[in-house]
């Protein structure tokens, strides 16, 4: 488990996709999607363990509970390809392949209506269900008298919720009615549960998500299945390589954030989802957390920039990205990042900023960097940098 995202405080920091957009996109760009993730760059290896370990442990340990609840809540469940896999192979039986094909319809699996009923059934209507359920499971396959009993059973009881619709769109269909009926009358009840779940109509451009993916592996240093820090791209040299105007650079960026995250950007969700593990890849916390003091111009003993300027005369805006990172818990990789945004936000260029703070230059000039050139379209416009 990723020490970023600690399993005893799963609520503390877990994010879920809301169900739209697990829904909006097709098979191939699922995948894209989620392999992104840092959820899934983090939980996927210990989500996929097996029952028994090859050491002939338990597989089934509170870690791998814990990663199957967080790759659940971002849609992800059944199997845990590794990030690697090509999108092209999951099909068959294999989670992104089986459940929705282009995004709008899926075969309902056993597995499926059990969802359903463990998550909608009343408490009692699911004790009598079960009660069904095991006195069915201890019927011979070819006792037809007893299945007919128990579906006779099930016909007469008078519990509540048996007969409550569900509140999603599972219906029956007769295969024998003539398909521009079917057409007809399966339009006719989309439309009426959309309207009557308030789902707005949306329009799918999948020939876009490439352009969006672009954009977002240049900014955020995706390189083949994993993020490398020192391969992030300024906004504008991505303009310039992608021959793509600045604005359009950062639209890209924000379609992209919300396909993979689920949520529109805020800078606060990305340091904790993508910032504090790619400072941790610069390695930056062993040898440089604790020793960046500011030493103020009158000869006062040191004082950290967060102590300072931060409450007298710096970025005080409430919900401003710096306050996030100075109240922040951390082992000091927060704080130190910062002072050097906040140096950064006052002009001071890479050298003059591991001076201020004291860092050895061969062990910080890689973090300064990459701060310099973070995603962080908030901070930007709050510094008044065109970055």
């Amino acid at each position: 488990m990723d020490e970023l995202f600690p399993p005893d405080r799963v609520g503390e920091w877990l994010m879920p996709k809301p169900i739209p957009e697990l829904m909006r996109h097709t098979l191939t760009d699922r995948w894209e999607l989620t392999r992104r993730h840092p959820y899934y760059l983090s939980f996927w290896h210990v989500a996929g363990q097996p029952d028994i370990l090859p050491d002939g442990e338990a597989g089934d340990t509170p870690q791998r509970r814990a990663a199957r609840l967080v790759l659940a809540a971002i849609g992800i469940g059944g199997e845990y390809p590794p990030p690697e896999t090509p999108a092209a192979s999951l099909t068959g039986d294999s989670i992104l392949g089986a459940v929705w094909d282009e995004g709008a319809i899926a075969p309902q699996s056993f597995r499926s209506l059990l969802n359903i009923l463990l998550a909608d059934l009343p408490p009692q209507a699911c004790k009598e269900a079960g009660e069904l359920l095991i006195r069915r499971s201890k019927t011979p396959d070819g006792d037809g008298d007893q299945i007919f009993g128990l579906l006779d059973e099930l016909a007469n009881t008078k519990t509540a919720g048996f007969d409550r619709s569900v509140n999603r769109p599972l219906i029956g269909i007769n295969p024998h009615a003539s398909t521009n009926l079917l057409e007809k009358t399966f339009l006719a009840y989309v439309r009426k549960f959309k309207e009557d779940q308030k789902i707005p109509e949306t329009r799918r451009r999948d020939d876009k998500t490439h352009e969006y993916m672009a954009v977002w592996d240049m900014i955020e240093g995706w390189k083949g299945n994993v993020y490398h820090p020192r391969s992030v791209f300024k906004q504008t040299l991505v303009a310039s390589n992608l021959n793509l105007s600045l604005s359009t650079v950062r639209n890209r960026y924000r379609l992209a954030y919300r396909a993979i995250i689920g949520r529109d950007y805020d800078h606060r969700d990305w340091w904790n989802l993508l910032g504090r593990s790619k400072i941790r890849l610069l390695k930056p916390t062993d040898e440089l957390a604790g020793r960046y003091r500011l030493r103020q111009a009158s000869g006062q003993s040191a004082r950290l920039v967060t102590e300072t300027a931060l409450t007298s005369g710096g970025d005080q805006r409430p919900g401003s990205f710096l306050d996030s990172l100075s109240r922040a818990p951390s082992d000091g990789t927060e704080a130190l990042a910062a002072d050097i945004l906040l140096l950064i936000g006052k002009g001071l260029s890479n050298m003059e900023i591991i001076e201020k703070l004291e860092l050895s230059a061969d062990k910080a000039v890689d973090l300064v960097q990459y701060l310099r050139d973070r995603p962080d379209f908030t901070l930007a416009r709050e510094t008044g940098s065109d970055e």
